[in-house]
């Protein structure tokens, strides 16, 4: 199995650009052979956004186009973004998956994207279908994605700090089920409708994130973003 990591190219609009930036850094915190690839994340000050965006269409695994009632009426780079990857598929064996239409709210598949099966990303359990998608393309480019083989790559991988926040709060957010505004810097498990299980669980997952050790204790006594989870995932200890 290869150590390198499938890279995926998030397309949207300008006026998608928070759903896709949530979406960006979900599939960062949901597995370590993942590399997402957004324009505001990696393009870099001075750099030529065209050619660095064309350039990480056609060097993606696979892409994602995000779409929404706002992004179909919209004209602009977004549906040069679309051609180029369109472009690329067309040059992929026969069976391929290499272009996800991405629906983050119920809205019209463009006609040039209507041949390809579409996931709701905005239903219950619509992540997780995208997820089987991206692993099944993984294992077709041979990365392996079995979490008990990922050790050194989750210590290998640098997040700054932002990063770990968006992570930190997305995971703690999506097992308590309350959205990520009600993380506040005193807010608790119990105050936000949690337990101590639920405590262990963000543990649990945690240290899978970021390949570090929060005991029990900890866990289930420590505020939920200021505290412990934030402290010990930032330093990495």
């Amino acid at each position: 199995m290869s150590r390198r990591s499938l890279k995926v190219f998030l397309c949207h609009s300008s006026g998608d650009k928070p759903a896709t930036r949530s979406l960006y850094f979900q599939l960062r915190s949901a597995a370590v052979y993942i590399v997402p690839w957004l324009d505001k994340e990696n393009l870099l000050p001075g750099q030529r956004w065209e050619y660095e965006i064309s350039l990480a269409v056609r060097g993606s695994d696979i892409v994602l186009v995000c779409v929404s009632n706002n992004s179909i009426r919209k004209t602009g780079y977004v549906q040069k973004e679309i051609k180029d990857a369109l472009d690329v598929a067309d040059r992929q064996p026969e069976g391929t998956i290499f272009l996800i239409p991405v629906k983050l709210e119920e809205c019209q598949i463009p006609d040039r994207l209507s041949h390809l099966h579409y996931v709701n990303l905005f239903e219950k359990g619509g992540f997780d279908t995208l997820m089987r998608s991206l692993a099944l393309r993984a294992r077709e480019l041979g990365i392996n994605v079995a979490r008990e083989n990922v050790a050194r790559q989750i210590q290998e991988r640098i997040y700054s700090a932002e990063e770990r926040r968006e992570i930190i709060t997305h995971v703690i957010a999506q097992e308590l089920g309350v959205e990520e505004s009600a993380l506040t810097p005193d807010a608790d498990v119990e105050s936000l409708g949690g337990d101590w299980l639920d405590a262990i669980e963000i543990r649990n997952e945690l240290e899978d994130r970021f390949g570090i050790e929060i005991s029990e204790d900890d866990a289930k006594h420590s505020r939920i973003v200021a505290d412990i989870f934030t402290t010990k995932c930032q330093a990495g200890a």
